[in-house]
């Protein structure tokens, strides 16, 4: 398995880049990344930052997924693909 590296969240306008490191890929595919909106959400309502988080959890997990990650929980030392993009994207 090859080590999680940090995963870089672009946050532009009212849309957040949600970047997926990790997997196995071919050789010339590292990364995916997709943009999440919340243009229509209201982030200053406990509901509106639930939405929020959940989108970005959805798309963490089919961005992790394309790059081969396991749905299997193993203990490991580095965060996985998905816990690593949902964090970073959350602290924007």
């Amino acid at each position: 398995r090859t080590a999680i590296e940090p995963v870089p969240i672009v946050s532009a306008g009212e849309e957040i880049i949600v970047t997926g490191r990790d997997g196995e890929v071919p050789d010339n595919v590292r990364t995916l990344t997709q943009a999440v909106s919340y243009a229509d959400l209201d982030l200053s309502t406990e509901a509106g930052r639930r939405e929020l988080r959940h989108r970005v959890n959805l798309t963490a997990r089919f961005l992790c997924d394309k790059l081969g990650e396991s749905r299997t929980s193993s203990v490991s030392v580095v965060p996985s693909c998905r816990e690593a993009a949902v964090e970073d994207a959350m602290k924007r």
